[in-house]
């Protein structure tokens, strides 16, 4: 059987900008990027990275790399995957174009 994903070198990339709520997506990020450039989501637009980074932010995660920096864990992701389709339910309903 033969698979998509090469077993060896790099998967193929998640672009974000391919899926229907990018704009969802960014406009949150940018609601939840701090002022200051550590508090900024590094990662390029449109990736998976970057999609990943949002989801951490509203599961709790601070987001600083310092002071014993940790990537966010796999409660934190649950808690963020479960606020973003919240939020994308209620985003979905507005653009649904309801009176």
């Amino acid at each position: 059987m033969e698979s998509d994903f090469p077993i060896r070198g790099n998967p193929p990339r998640v672009r974000i900008r391919d899926l229907w709520y990018e704009p969802l997506a960014e406009a949150l990020i940018a609601s939840h990027e701090g002022k200051t450039e550590k508090l900024k989501n590094p990662h390029p637009l449109g990736s998976l990275a970057r999609l990943s980074w949002l989801i951490g932010r509203l599961g709790g995660w601070d987001g600083y790399h310092g002071h014993g920096y940790k990537p966010a864990g796999p409660k934190t992701i649950a808690n963020g995957l479960r606020r973003f389709e919240a939020v994308r339910q209620g985003w979905t309903l507005k653009n649904m174009g309801l009176p």
